[in-house]
């Protein structure tokens, strides 16, 4: 199996007692809305994938854009998780397993957009938002 970023990010993010304390595993790869909502959530989705190959096949690289969403009934709670997730994942590198692989990491936030509101379905309740970029390196073994 393939270590894709998004997994990656998640497992490096969860593995920080800080930001599981603030969002316990509400991570995932859409946002759907639900009456039943717990805040704050993060929404991890690639951007941009690009697997680095050679005239042999795949080389085991791959760097990719991925956009890692914080989503809250609060500013303050939004600022929060961003503020941890930028500790835990800007400037990180090392091995990062998910499930039995095991791959090498580098990440670097690249941009973060400013905490933006917006209403939940056209209701006057908002949710606040921020965005941040990353670029995710892995090097991991090709089978």
């Amino acid at each position: 199996m393939t270590i894709r970023p998004e997994q990656a990010l998640r497992a490096k993010a969860l593995a920080v007692s800080a930001i599981t304390a603030l969002i316990g595993t509400r991570w995932s790869a859409e946002f759907v809305i639900t009456k039943d909502i717990k805040y704050p959530l993060v929404v991890c989705t690639v951007a941009k994938a690009q697997p680095l190959a050679h005239l042999g096949g795949p080389s085991g690289f791959t760097t990719d854009s991925v956009d890692v969403a914080v989503w809250g009934d609060t500013h303050d709670s939004v600022e929060a998780v961003a503020a941890q997730l930028r500790i835990a994942l800007h400037a990180t590198k090392g091995d990062v397993t998910v499930g039995s692989d095991t791959a090498k990491m580098t990440c670097m936030l690249t941009e973060q957009d400013p905490c933006t509101t917006s209403p939940i379905d056209g209701s006057e309740f908002p949710i606040f938002g921020i965005t941040q970029h990353y670029t995710v390196s892995l090097a991991q073994a090709v089978s």
